[in-house]
């Protein structure tokens, strides 16, 4: 349920841009983190899911190929969030936080 309770509860058509496509399956954002869907650029440049999935990176780089790195996923259609790794020429958000 990690996704759902970083997921900003919004559907697209009832309130304004950025918002999550219907499904926002277990959206509560009790966390408070307010997660919107950004999408994703391919590695040749092409925009994709930006109303279905949020992607940021981490800081963390695989070690095993210093070409990729980890980042933070979450769709909505699922109420879970992934940790998986993607080539460094992909575009995905980055969160800002202040100390």
């Amino acid at each position: 349920t990690a996704g759902g309770q970083l997921k900003k509860t919004n559907i697209c058509g009832s309130f304004s841009d950025p918002c999550w496509n219907s499904p926002n399956t277990g959206a509560t954002n009790s966390s408070e983190m307010n997660v919107v869907p950004g999408g994703w650029r391919n590695n040749v440049g092409t925009f994709g899911y930006i109303n279905t999935t949020y992607s940021a990176w981490s800081r963390t780089v695989d070690s095993a190929s210093l070409s990729s790195a980890y980042y933070l996923r979450v769709y909505n259609t699922t109420s879970s969030a992934a940790v998986p790794r993607q080539n460094k020429n992909f575009g995905m958000s980055v969160r800002c936080i202040m100390d």
